[in-house]
């Protein structure tokens, strides 16, 4: 059974119960009125000098009387129940109009859960996916993690310079080919700078001292670096994004 039948049939039995109530309530009330009325017609009609118009009087209550006795009870039902109907039919549609605008849950597409498979990975994940990567790719042509997690207390000036080259070289190839670094701002360190209201703050760090609203004028401490390309090497399918350079193994 849908949920606007089972709301109708619930409202129409409670609308004929709250008829049927105020019926009995109406019946009640004029079953007394009458009774009363009855009574003091009879005391009247007993008393020793009653006149022509009041005998007229009395004749037309008992005829009225009578009537009402064998007509109100079913008058009254037929008015109270055709009010009931009309009032259960309009809470009834009311219902219905609401229930046709209320979208069913099961029906949003919204709100249906896509498979795990085709989810997205959040941002974090991306970002530390792509740091990751070029630590790996640094790695591969500069050696560049060997020697951060080489222990440099065991060795003179010397070999680390030497190593430090090597490292140097490899690393500038890599960042040259894949990232091709150019300077944000192509001035010589020690250079007058002027920072305009407009500027922007993930290029243009302000240091010292920073006080008020822009523009400010200043001196270029470092020229900064931003990525002229992006050309990362493609990540290999399946492969852990959290290896940064594989184990090596000689088979002997």
């Amino acid at each position: 059974m849908s949920a606007s039948k089972s709301f109708s049939r619930r409202t129409l039995v409670s609308v004929m119960v709250m008829m049927t109530l105020l019926l009995v309530l109406f019946s009640a009330a004029h079953y007394y009125v009458l009774e009363t009325l009855s009574a003091r017609v009879d005391m009247l009609s007993q008393a020793a000098e009653l006149l022509a118009e009041h005998q007229v009087l009395i004749d037309q209550f008992e005829a009225i009387r009578k009537t009402a006795g064998i007509y109100y009870v079913p008058a009254a039902a037929l008015v109270l129940m055709t009010i009931g109907v009309l009032l259960w039919k309009i809470v009834s549609s009311q219902f219905n109009a609401l229930s046709k605008d209320a979208v069913p849950i099961r029906e949003r597409p919204a709100e249906r859960r896509p498979s795990p498979v085709l989810e997205e990975p959040p941002r974090r994940a991306k970002d530390e996916q792509l740091f990751l990567h070029l630590l790996s790719v640094l790695q591969r042509d500069g050696r560049l993690v060997d020697f951060l997690a080489e222990d440099l207390s065991h060795y003179e000036d010397g070999q680390i310079g030497a190593a430090v080259r090597t490292i140097h070289a490899g690393c500038k190839r890599a960042t040259e080919k894949y990232l091709d670094p150019v300077p944000v701002l192509d001035l010589p360190e020690g250079h007058a700078y002027k920072v305009g209201p407009d500027f922007d703050p993930s290029a243009i760090k302000l240091t010292g001292n920073v006080s008020g609203q822009p523009p400010f004028e200043g001196i270029v401490r470092h020229k900064g670096w931003r990525a002229g390309r992006i050309d990362l090497p493609g990540l290999t399918a399946g492969r852990d994004v959290r290896i940064i350079a594989p184990a090596e193994i000689e088979i002997l």
